[in-house]
């Protein structure tokens, strides 16, 4: 499918008619845009007709480094607002700002959005945003083909500077190694291992009391394991677990779901900026869309692009000297491998390929809770 065209009309050329409910609506619909874990770290705000998606801080993870994950988000969800809003017969502009220019440092300003009435048809995208879901269970007989690879990449050329590049066959091994090694590294640091835990729900009832997190239902983990990360939610089982071995067999099961991928993929941006993060955002939003409009299914992976960045900058002060030296070890073999990408800087990385989605989706907040008076 072809990527939306831009909206260059002035942003304070809004439409004064847009009523209160057709924004709701919009946003309601926009909601269910995927975030890092689903911690959904937005808020929402509707006056003097324009619409401010504001950067929640307070939902920021320990492993994040630069907000990368978080904008990543907001870049997601400012993308299904202007695909949801021309559902409505509208089109919307979109000015990105720096979080710098916002009094209001605990929820920042990122964007503002802008609605005017519009002839053209609903982008046929919009159809996809409550279908597209995380499927991590994949066929490994069956490859994503050149010209479905093309499509996925096409589509996130939409915005400037992001481009998503596809790993070959000889550099695969090597990456799934490196994303088996930087996910053992997440469950062997406290602080990370708390981030998980809190972003874990392993009842229904957790994921419905809080609307937000990974519902254990949906993740598609072999039989046993959902048990066993329940035990281990306490650090000192943790890490008594992690000294026989429990982070490495984390480590290997995600290498091997990579190496049993239809193809694998990056998304790239030109610097590590925050307005690049969000335009990345928008462009995995279309890319994820496009493959589910393809029939594909599509895994986010976090874990090697964070750990890159956490090489590259450092952990926090208070990880240990371990943690920094294996960080930049990792970040030091992914620059020699085949796969790293030139000129840019890894955003995210995710799987595509055949497999049936997973019979229950994480849940978000409605609308009137991240909207603000």
């Amino acid at each position: 499918m072809n990527a939306p065209s831009a909206d260059t009309s002035p942003l304070n050329d809004a439409d004064p008619s847009i009523d209160d409910a057709v924004v709701h609506s919009i946003v309601e619909a926009a909601l269910r845009a995927p975030s890092a874990e689903n911690t959904q770290p937005w808020l929402l705000k509707w006056r003097d007709q324009k619409l401010e998606v504001r950067h929640d801080r307070s939902k920021k993870m320990a492993s994040d480094v630069g907000s990368m994950l978080d904008f990543t988000g907001l870049g997601a969800l400012v993308e299904s607002l202007v695909l949801a809003s021309s559902t409505h017969g509208l089109s919307a502009r979109v000015e990105t700002l720096p979080a710098e220019r916002d009094s209001d440092q605990s929820s920042p300003v990122v964007a503002v959005l802008t609605f005017r009435k519009s002839t053209k048809a609903p982008d046929p995208l919009a159809s996809f945003l409550p279908k597209r879901c995380t499927t991590r269970r994949m066929d490994p007989t069956r490859q994503v083909s050149r010209e479905d690879r093309a499509a996925i990449a096409t589509a996130a050329q939409a915005y400037p500077g992001v481009r998503i590049e596809w790993v070959s066959n000889d550099a695969l091994p090597e990456i799934a190694h490196l994303t088996g090694l930087a996910t053992s590294l997440r469950f062997e640091y406290r602080d990370f291992h708390q981030e998980i835990y809190s972003n874990l729900r392993f009842t229904h009832e957790e994921a419905t009391r809080s609307c937000d997190g990974l519902d254990m239902a949906t993740l598609q983990l072999p039989w046993g394991v959902a048990g066993a990360l329940q035990f281990f939610r306490k650090w000192p089982r943790a890490r008594l677990a992690n000294l026989l071995g429990f982070s490495r067999a984390v480590g290997d099961t995600a290498a091997k779901e990579v190496r049993r991928s239809g193809a694998v993929g990056f998304l790239v941006v030109e610097a590590p900026s925050q307005e690049a993060f969000l335009a990345g955002g928008r462009a995995f939003l279309q890319a994820w869309l496009e493959a589910t409009c393809l029939g594909l299914a599509f895994h986010p992976t976090a874990a090697l692009p964070v750990f890159v960045r956490h090489g590259e900058r450092g952990v926090s002060d208070s990880a240990p000297t371990d943690c920094h030296d294996r960080a930049r070890r990792l970040a030091d073999r992914f620059r020699r491998s085949k796969a790293e990408p030139k000129g840019g800087v890894l955003q995210m990385m995710f799987r595509v390929g055949y497999g049936a989605p997973p019979s229950a989706r994480t849940l978000r907040k409605a609308s009137s809770e991240v909207m603000q008076a």
